[in-house]
């Protein structure tokens, strides 16, 4: 095709599309959206919402909430967030936590895992910190720790209000109050029961577990300990979080390397379980990043699973192998 002018050779008369390309209150003209579809786009081009379709086969496989761990939970609300959006060669991102969390719940071999988890509600919030003495508060869609809140009974009776950036003591009448003040505007919370995390050298851990969807398996590339900052309530790595081996950071807490490898392999199996579990309901995702806690009797729990996942961390392991490995598989899903 040659450029004559202003003009292509070749090209169809401006006339022929300009009526496809006409908007009428946002909407093109003869091109009326599906459901599960909105604008968007620099060229007023459809923007799939893939999360209505994916939530209605979910419920068709027997996706149903649990009603002991997960009281008052349901599938997350219709929106930005609460979506699939595809990624490089067709790995999606679920943004709500919710959602994946009530995936997860369909296995009963992972049901024990998950901390009990529901909607933000004062009434909630009342009943769970009561019952569990301590509890965190999340953006359903979020990451990096951003805008969570821990609430904990102290022996006065007082709630302990702390954030990422301030600690507080509140008196009960007072807490919801001060509690939805420091909640980031506009987000949907979630409540999710706290649990007394293992330490190493007094601070709390959880471990990183990172798996890749390779020619159709799942595979384990690597885990990776965070230890919180001091202080800190998250152990994020860009919180401060300080990377470590696993083994070594279990070893540490139990002070037996029999329990770290035992633990570790045990989380292997459960990570794997995870993603098979959640690729289920939700076809297309190809890359986990697993948050799993230990209590202090070296349970797992899992915290959060995220579908488009950090690996910075890896790199400051001492085995810089692993690090590679993520990075150079996950450029190939870019």
């Amino acid at each position: 095709m040659r450029r004559i002018g202003k003009k292509w050779a070749g090209c169809r008369p401006r006339e022929e599309y300009d009526t496809s390309r006409a908007m009428t209150n946002g909407t093109a003209a003869g091109n009326q959206p599906r459901p599960g579809q909105h604008r968007g786009g620099r060229n007023g081009g459809w923007r799939i919402l893939r999360f209505v379709d994916e939530l209605r086969k979910f419920v068709e496989h027997g996706g149903t909430e649990p009603e002991i761990l997960f009281p008052g939970a349901g599938p997350p609300p219709f929106g930005r967030g609460a979506r699939m959006r595809k990624r490089g060669l067709g790995n999606r991102e679920i943004a709500s936590k919710m959602l994946k969390t009530w995936a997860m719940a369909k296995n009963p071999s992972l049901r024990r895992h998950i901390p009990e988890t529901c909607w933000y509600r004062p009434e909630a919030l009342g009943d769970m910190l009561s019952r569990h003495g301590f509890v965190f508060l999340k953006p359903d869609k979020g990451g990096g720790g951003g805008g969570a809140i821990r609430l904990r009974i102290l022996g006065s009776g007082d709630v302990e209000l702390k954030t990422l950036k301030h600690t507080r003591v509140l008196k009960p009448g007072d807490s919801i109050r001060r509690v939805e003040q420091c909640m980031i505007p506009g987000k949907r919370y979630i409540i999710q029961q706290g649990i007394r995390l293992a330490t190493v050298k007094g601070r709390p851990f959880d471990i990183r577990v990172h798996l890749q969807k390779v020619k159709g398996e799942w595979l384990v590339l690597g885990m990776c300990a965070k230890v919180a900052a001091p202080g800190k309530i998250v152990t994020n790595h860009c919180k401060g979080g300080q990377p470590m081996e696993p083994e070594e950071a279990v070893r540490m807490a139990s002070g037996s390397s029999f329990r770290a490898r035992e633990v570790t392999d045990e989380l292997h199996a459960c990570s794997l379980d995870i993603a098979k579990t959640l690729n289920h309901s939700f076809k297309g995702i190809r890359e986990l990043g697993i948050d799993a806690g230990l209590d202090e009797n070296f349970l797992i729990w899992i915290f959060e699973v995220n579908t488009r996942p950090d690996f910075k961390m890896f790199r400051y392991l001492k085995d810089r192998s692993v690090w590679r490995k993520i990075r150079d598989m996950h450029r190939l899903l870019q």
